[in-house]
């Protein structure tokens, strides 16, 4: 048996914890071209009217387009810039990662 036979039959790798990812979160949770269905907005703000104005309703479909401090959101063929802490106020049901 050759000495690279040898080590692979030596080599047993551990076991791999299987990755959870929540599928329902705020909406600052998600990254970069997801995809998710919006379950509930807060609505005590004018921001998050306006969010409402603008389609970001329990049943839209949203994708983040760039997520940080400040994320770009698409709404149908709309692009919204919303700031983080009002996405904490996003609850989404993740579509796609």
């Amino acid at each position: 048996m050759s000495l690279l036979a040898s080590l692979a039959l030596s080599f047993s790798p551990a076991p791999v914890a299987p990755v959870v990812r929540e599928v329902i979160v705020p909406l600052s949770k998600l990254t970069c071209n997801e995809e998710a269905l919006v379950l509930h907005v807060e609505t005590q703000d004018r921001e998050a009217q306006r969010l409402a104005t603008l389609g970001v309703v329990p049943g839209a479909i949203v994708r983040v387009v760039c997520a940080g401090r400040t994320c770009l959101l698409m709404v149908g063929e709309t692009r919204l810039s919303v700031r983080a802490e009002v996405l904490e106020r996003i609850l989404v049901e993740r579509l796609s990662a």
